[in-house]
């Protein structure tokens, strides 16, 4: 069972225990009122398998679950072939990337350069599962022009570079569908690109990027050094502003509030000194409202009240921001995440209320919005709100229901 249906086998599993316990049932008893196996319940519960839809209905009148075991299950089945047509799109830009990091020329097509600046900027407000077709075919294009010398020769380089910015947007992609490795393996294609074509911006950019693969991962000492690198190929502007927020936020995690904060603010500095080139536009590009963005993410790992003050200026700042930004610079996932260290930094600041108005949008977020980041930075909320001083108060309770129904709804 691929690990995608294997969580939906689990979490549908979860919800049949659940209510069956609810209902004081044994698992003998629920098998007699479904006409179903009790072991075949058994491996139900614990995720080996999915019953058919039969099954889900039955149980779902039965156990009183009013629709949400039907929802699960369909959830579970109804979105099977197009996550196994994702998960065969990955699986074939994956191995691209693999092959481009190992490959002595990586090569592009003639004029794919503006159609990766398209996409760069398109995958800002798309759901990234919309980008994936449109980034490897364009991608397999550019290489198998340039593998058959189809190019001058002079197109080389600008070629190189295409194929690399294309390797990122994959790496974004892979990582907000909740698939760090492949994203690692689309860094280092990116970054390959970056070494054969001489271009500085590209192998900072990427360094950025790789930062930010290695927090998802959980390993805070490869993303300092990530961040650290890149700064080594840019001098100003945004670029080296993202850089600087990379660092910053691993500083913080650390618990160093003094580098965190001087590196934000250098960052803000070198943010509205910069200008954006076209070239660096969408997910290429860094602009004010992710600066603001980045105070709210780092602030909040620290302890300090003077930290969680700015972190919510920040978030809210951010929030702001794109709410009047022009559509194309808009992006909902940042905008949910701004929204969410909002909310975090305001119950470290005893702000339940505050916290309660910054989450609720979030919460509203169709499906494919629901990027693996916003679910990964929900989880930490609901253990702030199950402890003192939160631990039983009514809002907490509210809020701790409604996130919990948000992380399980299909």
């Amino acid at each position: 069972m691929a690990e995608r249906e294997a969580a939906d086998a689990q979490r549908f599993g979860q919800l049949l225990r659940a209510l069956r316990k609810e209902r004081g049932l044994s698992l003998s008893q629920l098998a007699a009122i479904t006409y179903t196996h009790r072991g075949s319940i058994g491996n139900i519960e614990n995720g080996k398998r999915l019953p058919d839809r039969r099954f889900a209905e039955i149980a779902d009148v039965e156990l009183g679950a009013d629709g949400r075991l039907i929802a699960s299950w369909r959830h579970a089945t109804g979105d099977r072939d197009a996550r196994r047509r994702r998960s065969q799109l990955l699986d074939a830009a994956l191995a691209e990337s693999r092959d481009i990091a190992r490959e002595a020329e990586p090569v592009m097509a003639d004029s794919a350069g503006e159609r990766t600046q398209e996409l760069a900027v398109q995958y800002l407000g798309t759901p990234p599962a919309k980008i994936l077709e449109t980034a490897i075919r364009l991608r397999r294009e550019v290489n198998t022009a340039l593998k058959h010398g189809q190019l001058r020769s002079r197109a080389v380089t600008d070629g190189i570079v295409t194929v690399g910015r294309l390797s990122g947007i994959l790496a974004y992609a892979a990582l907000d569908l909740g698939y760090p490795d492949a994203a690692t393996a689309h860094s280092e294609a990116a970054w390959r690109c970056a070494d054969l074509a001489g271009d500085a911006e590209l192998k900072a950019w990427t360094r950025g990027t790789q930062s930010l693969i290695y927090r998802f991962k959980g390993d805070n000492q490869r993303a300092l050094d990530s961040a650290v690198a890149g700064q080594e190929h840019t001098r100003r502007g945004q670029s080296l502003s993202r850089l600087l927020s990379a660092e910053a936020q691993c500083r913080a995690v650390d618990g160093d509030s003094q580098s965190a904060n001087r590196l934000l603010s250098r960052g803000l500095a070198e943010c509205e000194q910069g200008s954006t080139r076209d070239a660096e536009a969408g997910i290429f590009g860094f602009p004010i409202e992710k600066l603001h963005y980045y105070v709210g993410s780092s602030l909040i790992w620290l302890d300090g009240e003077k930290d969680a003050e700015r972190a919510v200026t920040g978030a809210v700042t951010a929030v702001q921001l794109w709410d009047t930004a022009e559509p194309h610079r808009r992006s909902p996932s940042d905008q949910a995440l701004s929204r969410i260290y909002w909310t975090t930094a305001s119950l470290q600041l005893g702000d339940i209320s505050g916290a309660a108005e910054a989450i609720r949008p979030v919460l509203d977020l169709p499906t494919d919005l629901r990027y693996s980041w916003i679910n990964r930075r929900l989880h930490p909320l609901l253990t702030t709100l199950t402890k003192p001083p939160y631990a039983d108060a009514p809002e907490a309770l509210e809020l701790i229901g409604q996130i919990r129904f948000f992380l399980a709804d299909p």
